[in-house]
């Protein structure tokens, strides 16, 4: 049902988090280079996670046969998403879009969010979800996909811990509590549609903004903001994902 890696989950970890090394320590040497060149740069390993990812999951779907969707999946996957698009309404997201197609920099930032989407998506829902759900496979835990997509939004989060490097240490706590959240999202977005293209395609969107190239942002909203925001996000995404692995132990599969 759940397509063989062509790596081990120990492999599939370690390959992740070089990637995520080598990424880093580029983009530190970088640090001082023209946009356009850092851009490129970004867009040449996010090819290459891409091709390992392709690789060694040998495909981008998760399941070769996948269990029905319950009326309660299809209820707390929908609501999930409707979140996720009242939070980019929100964050202005459509009221950013006139400025951003009449910005001069507007193929720069394309080029940042649309590499940023395929790298993060490649390395945390591709190399990361899997390589945590063949440990728990393997391992015989309940709740496989629940405890995959929370470890792997862990690592999502976590990893933008190398923003303190240049910013402000409240916002970046912020910016790791809705990378968690949005992980998770993610990684049931990946198991509900059963490839990584819609979770690149929507990281893009994310990130498709004006400030993308810009500095990081100072000053951020308050707790209670986004906890209001991306608390029901977070709630719809775990019940769906606690949803899926009843479902996967329960029920006969069907083709996809």
């Amino acid at each position: 049902m759940i397509i063989e890696n062509r790596w081990s989950w120990g492999r599939l970890l370690a390959a992740g988090v070089g990637l995520f090394l080598v990424y880093n320590a580029v983009m530190l040497y970088l640090y001082d280079a023209s946009e356009w060149l850092v851009a490129g740069i970004d867009a040449v390993i996010a090819l290459v996670s891409l091709g390992i990812t392709w690789w060694t999951l040998k495909s981008f779907k998760l399941f070769s046969q996948r269990p029905k969707f319950s009326r309660s999946m299809k209820i707390w996957g929908l609501i999930a998403l409707i979140t996720v698009m009242i939070m980019m309404i929100l964050n202005g997201f459509f009221q950013n879009l006139p400025l951003l197609f009449g910005s001069n920099d507007f193929w720069l930032i394309t080029v940042i969010a649309l590499a940023t989407g395929i790298f993060e998506e490649t390395l945390c829902r591709g190399l990361f979800f899997s390589g945590f759900l063949d440990h728990t496979l393997y391992n015989g835990n309940s709740f496989r996909f629940t405890r995959s997509a929370i470890y792997s939004a862990f690592l999502f989060g976590g990893f933008h811990f190398v923003n303190f490097l240049g910013g402000n240490p409240a916002v970046v706590f912020q910016q790791m509590f809705w990378a968690f959240v949005l992980g998770v999202f993610l990684a049931a977005l990946r198991v509900a549609t059963n490839t990584l293209v819609w979770g690149i395609l929507l990281h893009f969107l994310l990130d498709w903004v004006p400030s993308i190239s810009g500095p990081i942002r100072q000053s951020g909203a308050s707790w209670w903001e986004l906890i209001v925001v991306f608390g029901p996000i977070f709630i719809a995404s775990l019940i769906f994902l606690v949803y899926t692995d009843q479902r996967y132990r329960e029920i006969p599969v069907e083709n996809v």
